[in-house]
């Protein structure tokens, strides 16, 4: 009688000796060459591995090496034993398309393809010899060390050969095989995954979703009506509406999604079974009334990030701010005007308690109370100012003084200090509005006890991209100290973008329905509209404004343009950063051309570029380790063949790889969202209904308010019109709210 333990073994393995056979069962014993995966392998009294059961190949040969999987199982006679499941020849590959699809999990598709001209003859011979001087001469572009480091890879992954001719039969590809060996250790774990339940991957394997993981399911042989199908759709769609802000939904909403992507005729009993059993493994939270549900994992992050900013509100003050009336009577005289009552009260607020949120429109003097709250307190305490964005976290130190980091760098900081916590007394965080929950409680996180934590945020804004509204939350739960502050200070009363930035966000229009042409707006004369009736002159008049500028003697690192979209259209980030490449880049400059077959773009010395990836590897030229992020700017000073020389703000000059290449776009126009955060001194901004979907009042005001000196908005005027009547501020459905109400 066998019991089975719960383990299970992947080892490369040389047959010894048939032990025993009875028909198709056998008993046999192997000598181990390599554990292939995690768990522990037992060997027996002869030093050897006892496999037995029915084994799925025709003839066993002593000596031969085989890749064999198998469970643990305890014999009462004999111990611990393995019950095989499945057993190869240490190559099965039966074709080429099979031996080029392990191939190139091993290298980069061009050396893929340069060692496919040089071996397509035998493709495996060169790697089997292990001949590394072979392949050095013959594969164009690989020298001695890359060849040693194939053929260590080669030997390291020789198992994933027989997991491969598995694979392809689900039509996976290379990259696929990456990302299941990075996301499950071997190809052996991802196929056991698979068969168990392929829809585990929509969690695991990132960029996988339904339907990648329902093609697979297919392949695989799961029914049409199967209920880890049901389970899977709906723990899908929960993420989808969760990264679309709310953290819990109607369950009628997500059934009638699920009928609409797997038929109609999808069996109620089986949706119901699939629900059940997802809320008995306490992946799905359901409502007392049956008839709202969320995943748990984001529950548990709104119910920890609660209880969070409750204990910071509990928390002693231990700042001392006596006498601090007199303190900013004294500064308001330094700097010659009054703080409002509203931002008086911020002030005190601020002094009080350890956890305050700052909000209200552009040019309503957010910063400037957090310099009174800072001058009170003075230099007895540390300071740190951050953001989501590094421009953003370097705006807000340029009004405070203090050191600016962005939000993940703090945090990166933090993990490797000795108290695994920020060291600072107070923490300011600019733009608090662009982050979800999540970020949020890992931030918050590495907080320690006592420290003051100042947050500043517009809700006016564009709402965060992810889970959650915590800004909102926050303000509506009337637990969580804040002030906004309403009043438009004495300069920006005068500002056209402030004041139109102002209206727009309340969704008064600025232009009437029949105007055509240019006007002007504000004291200051620094907000400008062109407005026209058709969408193809956008991007023409947003680099017509480009190149005035350049010829009225502004620098180029002054200027920001704005676009909704990302590559569709004339007035698209992607063709606004081609025309003004071409008018600011001569054809000699040394240039690289990067992107898609499809979208092609040029990369020169001297262009300013947008980082689209983080980098925690990057160093800068006197090899100090710099890591790079998502959205930060920087201009090109050389290019090489390995290698770019860019200076980003605040940062230096930094070395890029090649291999990071592909996550270096021009950066001249960028998105308002990729803006969001930014403050520069001259904004043109495009927007006509290419952009449909987005068009909202909150694009529009955080797109005009990024400008710190002048802003040019070119606009078709019937979507402007329709833009600032829409709001993307719709209610998310979340559970922070509550839960700060209760706590």
């Amino acid at each position: 009688m066998n019991n089975e333990t719960g383990n299970s073994i992947c080892i490369k393995a040389t047959l010894q000796r048939i032990v025993y056979e009875n028909g198709d069962f056998t008993i046999a014993s192997f000598r181990l060459n390599k554990n292939l995966a995690t768990d522990e392998v037992v060997e027996n009294k002869y030093g050897n591995v006892t496999i037995k059961g029915y084994f799925n190949i025709d003839e066993l040969k002593k000596g031969v090496k085989y890749v064999i999987t198998a469970n643990e199982v305890e014999d009462k006679k004999y111990g611990k034993q393995y019950q095989v499941t499945s057993i190869q020849t240490n190559f099965s590959l039966e074709n080429e398309a099979e031996i080029c699809s392990f191939l190139r999990t091993l290298m980069t598709e061009l050396q893929f393809q340069n060692y496919y001209d040089a071996f397509r003859d035998d493709l495996l011979k060169p790697l089997r010899e292990k001949n590394q001087k072979l392949i050095a001469d013959k594969v164009y572009g690989m020298g001695a060390k890359t060849a040693i480091s194939l053929i260590e890879k080669y030997d390291n992954n020789e198992a994933d050969a027989v997991m491969i001719g598995k694979l392809s039969q689900l039509e996976l590809t290379g990259n696929d095989f990456k990302k299941l060996r990075t996301t499950y250790d071997t190809l052996e774990n991802a196929y056991r995954q698979i068969m168990k339940d392929p829809y585990q991957l929509i969690r695991d394997v990132k960029g996988y979703g339904f339907a990648k993981a329902d093609a697979i399911a297919m392949a695989t042989g799961v029914g049409e009506h199967d209920v880890r199908r049901a389970r899977g759709f709906v723990e899908h769609q929960l993420n989808v509406i969760a990264n679309s802000g709310s953290t819990k939904a109607s369950i009628d909403d997500v059934c009638e999604c699920l009928y609409n992507q797997l038929g109609q005729d999808f069996p109620d009993d089986v949706l119901v079974e699939g629900l059940h059993g997802l809320e008995a493994e306490d992946l799905l939270w359901v409502d007392d009334n049956r008839d709202i549900v969320g995943l748990e994992d984001y529950r548990k992050i709104e119910l920890k990030l609660s209880l969070k900013i409750r204990d910071m509100l509990r928390e002693k003050n231990k700042f001392n701010y006596d006498g601090w009336e007199d303190k900013i009577k004294n500064l308001e005289k330094v700097q010659g005007w009054e703080f409002g009552e509203d931002q008086i009260e911020g002030i005190r607020l601020g002094l009080e308690n350890n956890f305050l949120i700052i909000t209200g429109k552009s040019g309503t003097g957010k910063s400037t109370l957090v310099s009174g709250i800072l001058e009170v307190l003075g230099d007895d305490y540390t300071c740190v100012c951050c953001a989501l964005s590094g421009k953003a976290s370097y705006n807000i130190s340029n009004i405070t003084g203090c050191r600016s980091f962005t939000m993940h760098k703090l945090m990166g900081i933090a993990a490797f200090s000795e108290e695994g916590k920020i060291d600072a007394d107070i923490i300011i965080i600019d733009e608090v509005g662009m982050n979800d929950v999540k970020l949020m409680l890992q931030f918050l996180s590495y907080v320690k006890v006592g420290t003051k934590v100042i947050m500043l945020g517009d809700i006016r804004q564009l709402p965060p991209i992810g889970c959650g509204a915590f800004l909102q939350d926050c303000l509506a739960s009337g637990t969580v100290p804040m002030v906004n502050l309403t009043k438009i200070r004495r300069q920006g009363a005068k500002s056209g973008i402030i004041t139109c930035g102002a209206d727009i966000s309340d969704g008064v229009q600025i232009i009437e329905r029949t105007f055509e042409g240019e006007q002007t707006f504000g004291e200051l004369e620094d907000f400008h509209i062109d407005v026209y009736d058709d969408k193809c002159y956008t991007g023409a008049k947003m680099v017509k404004q480009f190149k005035k500028l350049i010829n009225d003697g502004v620098a180029v690192e002054d200027i920001l343009m704005l676009s909704p979209t990302v590559s569709r259209g004339s007035s698209s980030c992607y063709s606004i950063n081609n025309e003004i490449h071409k008018f600011l880049i001569k054809d000699e400059t040394i240039s690289i051309e990067l992107g898609t077959k499809e979208k092609r773009y040029k990369i020169s010395v001297g262009d300013i570029v947008l980082n689209t990836k983080n980098s925690y590897k990057t160093i800068t030229v006197d090899d100090k380790l710099c890591p790079i992020y998502n959205g930060e700017t920087g201009k090109v000073l050389d290019i090489r063949e390995e290698e770019m020389e860019v200076e980003f703000n605040n940062k230096g000059v930094v070395l890029i790889p090649k291999d990071h290449f592909k996550h270096i776009q021009l950066g001249y126009c960028l998105t308002v969202h990729k803006a969001q955060g930014l403050s520069i001194p001259y904004v043109i901004m495009g927007l006509d209904y290419s952009s449909y979907s987005l068009l909202s009042r909150e694009l529009v005001y955080t797109g005009i308010t990024r400008a710190k000196k002048e802003a040019w908005l070119m606009c078709e005027g019937s979507a402007l019109r329709y833009a600032i009547r829409t709001s993307q501020l719709e209610k998310r459905e979340t559970f922070l709210k509550e839960f700060l109400t209760k706590s």
